[in-house]
This record gives C-alpha cells, sequence and structure tokens, in this order.
C-alpha cells in the first residue's frame, strides 16, 4: 500500500489539470480499497458548504450529474468528521445517527463508509471517503491507508493554495 500511496500522491503532483489529477486520487483509492465508491471534498469556509471535487464509482455521467455537489458542512457522517476532525469507520451507515443520504437514492445501497478529514496544522480542508456495499468495516491498515493519503493530500493542498484555491480551479 505504500507503493500505491507514493504513486498517488506522484499523479497529484505530476498532472498539470487539476481536476484529473483529483479524479485520478479517488480512481485509485477506490481500487486499492476495493471500495464501491469514493470521493473528495473540500470545504468552501465562505459558503460554508462541502463541495465534492472528485469521486469514482457512482455510475454514468447521468447519474454523477443528479449528485448534490455542494451540501452543508452540518450535514451526515460527513459533518461528523469535520466536527471531530477524526477518522471514522462505520458499518450499518443508514442506521447511524448521524446519517443523511448526500449521494441521492443511491447511497443507500452502501452499508460500510471510511472517511477521514483532510487535516493541515488542525484547519480541516475537507474530506476524503470511500464506502462498499458490504457491511464489514475497513480493516485497520486500509483505515491507516486513508489516513495518511489524507494528512499528505492536505499537506499538498495547503502548498498549492489552500482549499479556495482548488476550487477556483476546479469551478472555472
Amino acid at each position: 500500500m505504500l507503493k500505491v500511496l507514493k504513486n498517488l500522491l506522484q499523479e497529484i503532483q505530476h498532472t498539470p489539470d487539476l481536476s484529473v489529477a483529483l479524479d485520478k486520487v479517488a480512481v485509485g483509492i477506490q481500487d486499492v480499497l476495493e471500495a464501491d465508491v469514493s470521493a473528495m471534498l473540500l470545504i468552501d469556509h465562505e459558503a460554508h458548504e462541502f463541495v465534492v471535487v472528485a469521486s469514482a464509482g457512482f455510475g454514468s455521467a447521468e447519474e454523477m450529474s443528479s449528485l448534490k455537489r455542494r451540501f452543508s458542512l452540518e450535514l451526515g457522517l460527513v459533518g461528523l468528521v469535520a466536527s471531530k476532525k477524526e477518522t471514522i469507520n462505520v458499518a450499518n451507515v443508514s442506521e447511524h445517527e448521524a446519517y443523511y443520504p448526500f449521494f441521492g437514492e443511491t447511497e443507500k445501497q452502501y452499508q460500510t463508509m471510511l472517511a477521514a478529514p483532510l487535516l493541515h496544522r488542525k484547519k480541516l480542508l475537507g474530506v476524503l471517503l470511500v464506502a462498499q456495499e458490504r457491511s464489514e468495516l475497513f480493516d485497520d491498515t486500509e483505515e491507516a491507508f486513508l489516513s495518511t493519503l489524507a494528512a499528505q493530500l492536505a499537506n499538498f493542498i495547503d502548498e498549492q493554495g489552500g482549499a479556495s484555491y482548488f476550487l477556483d480551479q476546479i469551478e472555472q
């Protein structure tokens, strides 16, 4: 997994199109963790919202266009990650008190979610998440991989100008 982690980080540093680079990271995470879906969300601090900037596994372009791209920082398990600034690994997500279906009706099929905060110097920049249909928790190695990748991505995002810079580049 360390080799994959290194490759993903090199990929993002050497791909000139930021949107393409982030999508490659989302696909890479999905593949490595054998997850059904993955997503990277950055925080728009002015709007007080999460913005989905990359994702993999959600289906066709038509299905992707129907997904919410922005939502409140307080909502759902992702909001829980944001408030606690800690990685969560939850089975039976739809039964969790903080559950909120960000990605519409298709989200109900996902039983387990692993999500890690993108933190740089204690400042929350976003959240990295994966989900799977099977109800088994992700193992400790997978959790460590996602947490390490999230920390490295947060450092990279900060070096490049922060979440607002990334959002400006992607939303152009």
